[in-house]
Protein backbone atom coordinates (compact mmCIF):
# COMPACT_ATOMS: atom_id res chain seq x y z
CA UNK A 1 0.00 0.00 0.00
CA UNK A 2 1.49 3.53 -0.85
CA UNK A 3 1.39 6.02 1.53
CA UNK A 4 -0.19 9.58 1.67
CA UNK A 5 3.54 11.44 0.59
CA UNK A 6 3.87 9.04 -2.36
CA UNK A 7 0.11 9.62 -3.13
CA UNK A 8 0.67 13.39 -3.23
CA UNK A 9 3.47 13.23 -5.70
CA UNK A 10 1.75 11.37 -7.81
CA UNK A 11 -1.05 14.12 -7.85
CA UNK A 12 1.62 16.65 -8.15
CA UNK A 13 3.40 15.51 -10.89
CA UNK A 14 0.26 15.10 -13.12
CA UNK A 15 -1.29 18.52 -12.24
CA UNK A 16 2.47 19.62 -13.70
CA UNK A 17 2.17 17.29 -16.79
CA UNK A 18 -1.13 18.70 -17.48
CA UNK A 19 -0.36 22.92 -16.68
CA UNK A 20 2.68 22.15 -19.52
CA UNK A 21 2.66 23.76 -22.81
CA UNK A 22 2.30 21.11 -25.59
CA UNK A 23 6.29 21.88 -26.67
CA UNK A 24 7.57 21.37 -22.70
CA UNK A 25 11.25 20.46 -22.54
CA UNK A 26 12.49 18.31 -19.68
CA UNK A 27 14.14 21.76 -18.65
CA UNK A 28 10.64 22.71 -17.92
CA UNK A 29 9.34 20.32 -16.09
CA UNK A 30 12.48 20.48 -13.91
CA UNK A 31 12.15 24.35 -13.71
CA UNK A 32 8.52 23.79 -12.26
CA UNK A 33 9.50 21.55 -10.59
CA UNK A 34 11.92 23.46 -8.44
CA UNK A 35 9.81 26.57 -7.85
CA UNK A 36 7.49 24.24 -6.26
CA UNK A 37 10.28 22.63 -4.18
CA UNK A 38 11.20 26.28 -3.30
CA UNK A 39 7.76 27.26 -2.23
CA UNK A 40 7.14 24.26 -0.08
CA UNK A 41 10.64 25.30 1.58
CA UNK A 42 9.21 28.74 2.12
CA UNK A 43 5.67 27.63 3.24
CA UNK A 44 7.61 24.90 5.75
CA UNK A 45 9.88 27.65 7.00
CA UNK A 46 7.06 30.40 7.36
CA UNK A 47 5.15 27.83 9.56
CA UNK A 48 7.86 27.15 12.04
CA UNK A 49 8.40 30.92 12.66
CA UNK A 50 11.80 31.17 10.28
CA UNK A 51 11.67 34.52 8.06
CA UNK A 52 14.83 35.50 5.73
CA UNK A 53 15.47 39.10 4.33
CA UNK A 54 15.10 39.75 0.98
CA UNK A 55 18.97 38.68 0.47
CA UNK A 56 18.56 35.27 1.92
CA UNK A 57 15.11 34.67 -0.30
CA UNK A 58 17.31 35.88 -3.38
CA UNK A 59 20.09 33.66 -2.34
CA UNK A 60 17.26 30.36 -1.81
CA UNK A 61 15.68 31.22 -4.86
CA UNK A 62 18.77 31.01 -7.02
CA UNK A 63 19.98 27.85 -5.36
CA UNK A 64 16.52 26.69 -7.58
CA UNK A 65 17.16 28.36 -10.52
CA UNK A 66 14.32 31.15 -9.56
CA UNK A 67 15.43 34.97 -10.37
CA UNK A 68 14.01 36.84 -7.31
Amino acid sequence: MENSSAVDIRVALHTIAEQLPEKATWEDVIERIRFRQAVAEGKKAAENGEFADAADVSRVFAKYGVKA
